[in-house]
């Protein structure tokens, strides 16, 4: 599982070269990933084992000033 959250459209490379944003990938298909080995961190094909998406309520908070005014915000 990612250990970070991405919106769809970020783009992800394909083993192919190519990239596709992450909304448009399917499980099986082919990407390229990374592994730790010796502490240096190197490119591996690897394949999406799942794919899932997921609406959270976030905060924006603004600066007003000598004060922040959070605002609660549903991102699409």
């Amino acid at each position: 599982a990612c250990t970070y959250c991405t919106v769809g459209s970020t783009p992800v490379l394909r083993a192919d070269g190519g990239s596709v944003p992450m909304a448009d990938l399917r499980v099986g298909d082919a990407i390229v990933g990374t592994v730790v080995e010796g502490g240096a961190r190197r490119l591996v094909r690897t394949h999406v084992l799942a794919h899932w998406s997921s609406r959270r309520r976030v905060v924006r908070v603004r600066d007003v000033g000598d004060a922040l005014a959070p605002a609660v915000k549903r991102v699409a």
